[in-house]
């Protein structure tokens, strides 16, 4: 009896055994089996079973019996290849520091609308995560700035020098996470960070408290992330930091980070399918406020954030949050963030007024334009222009500050063009032809 594989004739009178032309077959049909780890393992299993009844007869028989041909040569190792091929074809991905944006990097984002009976605890070994049917209800551009770029109190207290016990390379706009914001007036916060290929740490902050630029390195150095990232890694970290308070007294933060990659597979959300790895975050934080006209302190127990974040390889940022908070053992969620493309309100889209008095209000003219047109905007705050082709490419991206910007396109091909402003307080689009 014969087992035909390719070019090859393997026969028990060249020296195979039946039991291993059978393990042949066995293999074959392994090969064959979806990828994932029984298949996988059934493949270990299978391959051992196939070399190892070869070892008798080759202490017994003559090379010039059994010596194969070329033929049975290049199915040897087609095999391999085969065999390989499965094993990698679902292979987790590792995620490093280049995997994250560095200052004045910039990536887009949907602020999606919370489902009811959402399952997002859902993970583990080559997972599949289905989140296409998300449904965006704002977007925003997430820019991490240079800290230079910041007040310049903060960037001399945290440059990038080698000699600098609390130096960053990248800061970041955020809010202030304490007990007693309310009494607080606190204005132009940024978070201060440090990426190396080793890790992610956060240096510390500065921001105006009641007018007053105030910069706050951290007592204890809060890791984000130690690189590289891989499956089943898991990390703690104890963080702290204090900021003295005109009048009140002080508050010493403190905080427990723990992270998890609990999860590897394939995500889908309405920006595409990745390979991505899935980390689970959790941070409990307590503040211990300290008054003085009472010469007394409490301490204050904040609500424990949870953080799901499934990361991929050259994204920038995760491609899709979900964040939650618990309170009294209840978890809710917070918030879903997702990396995405131009998403376009149809009303703004066809050209018709708009309804919601809410929208910014700025003009692009001419329309048509040629080589350049320009975008008036009645506010002189800090405002983010894209330009993008109808398939959602963005072809100009820039952060400016006053009442006109002019657009050089000279070099975009005939076609109408989608211009989108957004400010702190929303977005807007209008469009444009360029003839």
């Amino acid at each position: 009896m014969k087992l035909l594989l390719g070019n090859t004739n393997l026969t028990p009178e060249r020296g195979i055994s039946k039991k291993a032309e059978n393990s042949v077959k066995y293999l074959v049909n392994g090969l064959l089996m979806p990828a994932g780890y029984d298949s996988i393992l059934l493949l270990i299993f299978y391959g051992l079973t196939f070399i190892i009844p070869l070892f008798p007869n080759l202490l017994y028989i003559r090379w010039n019996n059994f010596a194969p041909n070329k033929s049975e040569m290049k199915a040897h190792f087609t095999l391999v290849l085969l065999f390989s091929g499965m094993v990698n074809l679902k292979a987790q991905i590792t995620v490093g520091a280049n995997d994250f944006a560095n200052a004045n990097d910039t990536a887009r984002v949907s602020i999606a609308n919370i489902p009811s009976g959402l399952n997002y605890k859902a993970t583990g070994a080559d997972t599949t995560w289905d989140y296409s049917f998300l449904q965006w209800s704002s977007q925003q551009v997430d820019k991490l700035l240079n800290p230079t770029n910041t007040n310049a109190i903060y960037a001399l207290y945290f440059a990038n020098v080698s000699f600098n016990s609390h130096r960053a390379n990248i800061a970041s706009p955020g809010t202030l996470n304490i007990s007693i914001n309310s009494l607080l007036t606190v204005n132009n916060l940024y978070n201060y960070f440090y990426k190396s290929s080793s890790s992610y740490i956060q240096q510390g902050l500065g921001m105006s408290i009641d007018n007053i630029p105030t910069e706050v390195s951290m007592i204890n150095r809060d890791t984000l992330y130690k690189f590289p990232l891989n499956y089943g890694d898991a990390e703690q970290c104890y963080s702290s930091f204090k900021i003295n308070l005109p009048v009140i007294g002080g508050v010493l933060h403190t905080q427990t980070r723990t992270n998890q990659v609990d999860g590897w597979g394939n995500l889908t959300t309405p920006f595409g399918t990745f390979p991505v790895l899935r980390v689970y975050t959790e941070i409990v934080s307590y503040d211990s406020v300290y008054i003085d006209t009472l010469h007394t302190g409490l301490n204050v127990p904040l609500a424990t954030q949870r953080q799901y974040k499934w990361i991929g390889n050259n994204q920038k940022e995760p491609l899709l949050e979900i964040n939650t908070q618990v309170v009294l053992g209840v978890e809710t969620v917070s918030s879903i963030v997702y990396r995405d493309s131009v998403r376009n309100r149809p009303v703004v889209i066809s050209g018709i007024e708009q309804t919601d008095d809410k929208v910014i209000a700025f003009n692009v003219f001419p329309d048509p334009a040629n080589d350049h047109f320009s975008v008036s905007y009645a506010n002189e705050e800090e405002t983010q222009l894209v330009v993008a082709d109808l398939t959602g490419k963005e072809l100009l991206h820039k952060t400016f500050t006053g009442s006109m910007e002019t657009v050089d396109a000279s070099q975009w091909a005939k076609g109408i063009y989608l211009v989108m402003l957004t400010d702190s307080r929303q977005t807007s689009v209008k469009k444009i032809v360029i003839q």
